[in-house]
């Protein structure tokens, strides 16, 4: 994926929120990956707070509130 955004070697430390970004999308279709075959029944979603600030990855079993949906 980095490769496919145009970033290099040398901007991890000059660029590190786009490998931020990229680190994140990572972990998170890795944890899925994995989720699918060992348990199912855990959902994914992230969120924003009002006042804008954001979770990542909030990772919840079973059934989803309504909040969520």
């Amino acid at each position: 994926m980095a490769t496919l955004s145009g970033l290099t070697a040398e901007d991890a430390i000059a660029r590190r929120e786009r490998f931020g970004h990229l680190l994140e999308s990572f972990v998170v279709q890795q944890l899925r990956a994995q989720a699918g075959w060992t348990a199912p029944e855990l959902n994914f979603r992230h969120c924003r707070a009002k006042d804008r600030v954001e979770v990542g990855l909030v990772v919840t079993r079973g059934a989803i509130s309504g909040a969520w949906k």
